[in-house]
């Protein structure tokens, strides 16, 4: 692997358009910075890379939901962790050809909502201060993170543990051809920094974690806890993992209409509506489990606040904790359902 040094983001903008200029993508999606604001973009024209901001600490929604059946044309795309380990894990589930993708991640040391800021430059932790400061809260997923270094891709940009600048570690050096890039080393210290960052997101998860568990134990606090739910879909829409061509809940047995609601009702004489708010949300857990990337797009978008993300932690931790199993960390990790191993799940009788 290569190991080469970034002085600053405007050396990474430089890798982006020298993919262009040379032919090696077709497109690179990047976040840019406009006018309005900050979104993401697919930029064919090398002269637009300057008005990117590819190391933003924005999060909006998971970008690898755009990225499902992406054809045969080479792009490359600047993600979070969060956002690469779904791409692996919608490779593994055939939904993504990464064959065509040049997938590139730098270290996350959290994001923000853009409803609560907008800002371009990378975050640090002078800038954390600042935005603690101005009462800008960095997102819960975030906080809680336990996977905030890049997965298997291929460009990755160390932050963490650097002194300044960043470091391009890369096993596709010819993505490089054409940059006189000095080489560099991975720090020594970036290890114990990791872990150090990693125990504290632990420690708040776990706490998370055990606070949810003593509320949710009976299906009666099940159905407390999703009561305000209102079937508006926004969660599994903007959940990468979700990739149903047909969802159940989009068919007339999922999706009741008036003749069939009145024909349920008549058991019980009532029939709240929308219907089947615990099964359309057990649903999405048994479907979901094994591969969620834990990115919290799910409760950002919920209307009615329902603390999604506690959940989620807590059923994939137990799920993919039971097959030593981590969504979206290697490309070629066999899926925890599609394998059998005849040592496995032991204890379970």
């Amino acid at each position: 692997m290569g190991t080469y040094i970034l002085e600053n983001e405007e050396a990474l903008k430089k890798v982006l358009e020298n993919m262009l200029r040379k032919g090696m993508v077709e497109g690179v999606m990047v976040q840019t910075a406009g006018e309005s604001g900050v979104f993401t973009s697919i930029i064919t024209d090398p002269d637009f890379i300057s008005k990117t901001a590819p190391l933003a600490p924005l999060f909006s929604n998971n970008n690898a939901v755009f990225l499902q059946n992406n054809g045969t044309r080479n792009i490359a795309v600047v993600v979070k962790p969060c956002e690469a380990r779904a791409i692996n894990e919608l490779k593994k589930l055939n939904q993504i050809n990464t064959d065509k993708l040049v997938v590139i991640c730098a270290d996350c040391q959290g994001t923000i909502n853009p409803r609560d800021g907008l800002i371009t430059e990378p975050l640090t932790e002078a800038k954390k201060k600042e935005l603690e400061k101005d009462s800008i809260p960095i997102r819960k997923a975030c906080t809680v993170c336990e996977h905030f270094t890049p997965p298997e891709v291929d460009i990755s940009i160390m932050a963490i543990g650097t002194t300044g600048g960043y470091i391009l570690a890369t096993d596709r050096e010819e993505l490089l051809d054409g940059l006189e890039l000095k080489a560099g080393e991975i720090p020594s210290g970036r290890n114990a920094e990791v872990e150090k960052i990693r125990k504290e997101n632990l420690e708040k998860k776990e706490k998370m974690v055990e606070e949810l568990d003593k509320k949710l134990g009976s299906p009666d606090t099940l159905v407390e806890f999703f009561k305000d739910c209102i079937r508006c879909d926004n969660c599994r829409d903007m959940c990468p993992i979700c990739y149903c061509k047909q969802c159940y809940f989009e068919t007339p047995l999922g999706d009741l209409r008036t003749d069939e609601m009145l024909h349920q009702a008549a058991t019980k004489g009532i029939l709240r509506i929308p219907p089947d708010i615990l099964f359309y949300q057990l649903t999405r857990n048994i479907h979901v489990a094994a591969g969620c990337v834990e990115c919290g797009a799910c409760e950002e978008v919920c209307p009615r606040d329902i603390p999604l993300l506690d959940v989620w932690k807590s059923i994939t931790g137990n799920v993919q904790g039971l097959f030593e199993y981590v969504s979206g960390m290697k490309r070629d990790e066999p899926l925890p359902l599609v394998g059998f191993k005849e040592s496995e799940l032991e204890e379970v009788k």
